[in-house]
């Protein structure tokens, strides 16, 4: 789904505007030329909220059987690159 984006500026001069394009597609808000927000719909907010499943659990937790997995995992090179910002 392609995104527009708008300065921080434009958004608040034509909120109706984007606040409608984002009704169909995110409208990120850029701020001295870096993304900095996303406004979109609500029903793709809540889709989103529903797709995250994760849970922070403490160290404490884990039993010693996933400590033990967890010490002999490795990560790899591409795990550690961050993710692109196009």
């Amino acid at each position: 789904m392609a995104s527009t984006r708008v300065t921080s500026s434009d958004f608040q001069k034509e909120y109706g505007r984007y606040s409608t394009l984002a009704k169909r597609r995110p409208v990120t808000i850029t701020n001295h030329g870096r993304d900095e927000l996303v406004v979109l719909d609500v029903h793709e907010y809540e889709r989103l909220r529903r797709l995250d499943t994760r849970v922070a659990m403490p160290v404490e937790a884990l039993s010693d059987a996933e400590l033990d997995e967890l010490e002999r995992s490795e990560i790899s090179e591409e795990t550690m690159k961050p993710a692109s910002r196009d």
